[in-house]
C-alpha cells in the first residue's frame, strides 16, 4: 500500500506547470514529510527556486497557514527565504524557497573543522533567535535542513524548511525528526523555543564528530 506522504510531484509534461507557475526539475533531497525539487517559478520569470512538496498531512490546516503567513514575511541571511506556498489536490501542499547552491549538511561523511562547527554554532543561533523573535518554533532542526552555501562572503550555513513551524508550541505532539527530538518533546511534555536549541546542539555534534 503506498504511503499517503508519498511526495511524488504530480504527473505533468514539460508543457504544463504546476499551479500554473512551476515547471518540477530535478529532485533535491528527500525526508520524512516530503521532496524537495530544483523547479523554474514563471511566476517570477523563470528564477530558480526549491519547491517542497507533500502529500496528504491532515494536520496542513489553519494553524499552517498562520505559520506560513509569518514565514512568508520572514528574512535573515542563514535562513531559505519562503517565496510561496499554498494547497493542491486532496491535501497535499508546496512551499517554494530561494534555492540556495550548496551541501546538506547530511551529506557530509567526515567531522567538519572545529572553526566551521563553531560558525554554524552561530550562524544557527543568530537565525534560530531571529524566527523565535517572531514566536515561531521550527521543530525540524537537523542536519537535513541545514546547507553549507558558499556565498560571496565565504561559507555560511542556511537553515531551510518551515514546513513543521508553528507559532508558539504545540503541546502534546513529538512532531519532528526522533534523533534530533529534545526530551521534552519524546515525552509530550510542556516545552518551548528551546527545544530547536537542544536539537542545534545535537547537529553540532554530529558535525563534530562524524
Amino acid at each position: 500500500m503506498p504511503d499517503d506522504r508519498d511526495p511524488a510531484p504530480p504527473a505533468q509534461s514539460p508543457d504544463v506547470l504546476l499551479v500554473g507557475r512551476y515547471r518540477v526539475g530535478r529532485l533535491l533531497g528527500q525526508g520524512a514529510h516530503g521532496a524537495v525539487h530544483l523547479a523554474e517559478d514563471y511566476g517570477r520569470g523563470g528564477q530558480q527556486v526549491a519547491l517542497k512538496l507533500v502529500k496528504g498531512q491532515a494536520d496542513a490546516g489553519g494553524w499552517r497557514e498562520e505559520a506560513a503567513l509569518a514565514l512568508h514575511w520572514f528574512r535573515h541571511p542563514n535562513w531559505a527565504d519562503v517565496l510561496d506556498a499554498g494547497f493542491l489536490e486532496e491535501g497535499a501542499w508546496f512551499q517554494s524557497l530561494r534555492y540556495v547552491q550548496g551541501q546538506s549538511l547530511a551529506a557530509l561523511e567526515e567531522p567538519l573543522d572545529a572553526g566551521l562547527v563553531w560558525q554554524f554554532l552561530e550562524d544557527g543561533a543568530r537565525v534560530l533567535q531571529a524566527l523565535h523573535g517572531h514566536g515561531l518554533i521550527h521543530y525540524d532542526v537537523t542536519p537535513g535542513n541545514f546547507i553549507l552555501e558558499e556565498a560571496e562572503t565565504g561559507p555560511r550555513f542556511v537553515l531551510t524548511d518551515g514546513g513543521l513551524a508553528h507559532l508558539g508550541p504545540v503541546e502534546g505532539s513529538t512532531r519532528g525528526t526522533p534523533l534530533y527530538l529534545a526530551p521534552e518533546l519524546m515525552d509530550e511534555q510542556p516545552h518551548d523555543h528551546r527545544i530547536d536549541l537542544y536539537s542545534l546542539g545535537l547537529v553540532a555534534f554530529r558535525l563534530a564528530t562524524g
